[in-house]
């Protein structure tokens, strides 16, 4: 299993404990949290692409609204649960239709058109037997 990037396992562990700190029902004892949270770092780490930018700020909001729903420790599916959206790329500005690009696609469109005319003495292939 690959090893998880440093910045990941400082925002889990960053998360669990505050978590740990709001002495939910089914918190970790101390000596346990260490072990929970390399589980969470490991559970979240695997078979998922993660970038520091934008995914740390995404753990630490996903983490926040944890904070404020859980009633028990909560599973890492829960985390996932409130992580918000990956922001969308911009996207490309449409295509400058220039008057120039305007006369290139005509003469190609005339060009193209000009190409697929039968040609005098020959029969359509859509007609052929």
């Amino acid at each position: 299993m690959p090893v998880p990037d440093p910045w990941f396992s400082a925002v889990i562990a960053e998360g669990l404990q505050r978590l740990a700190a709001m002495h939910l029902v089914g918190t970790p004892t101390d000596a346990g949290l260490d072990l929970a949270c390399a589980v969470w770092i490991d559970t979240l780490w695997y078979r998922r692409a993660w970038h520091q930018d934008p995914d740390a700020a995404r753990l630490r909001r996903a983490f926040a609204a944890l904070s404020g729903s859980a009633r028990r420790w909560p599973a890492p599916a829960e985390l996932l649960d409130h992580l918000p959206a990956k922001p969308q790329p911009l996207a490309l500005p449409k295509p400058d239709r220039a008057p120039v690009g305007q006369a290139h696609l005509a003469v190609m469109k005339r060009l193209i058109a000009r190409a697929t005319k039968t040609l005098p003495g020959t029969t359509p292939r859509s007609k052929q037997p």
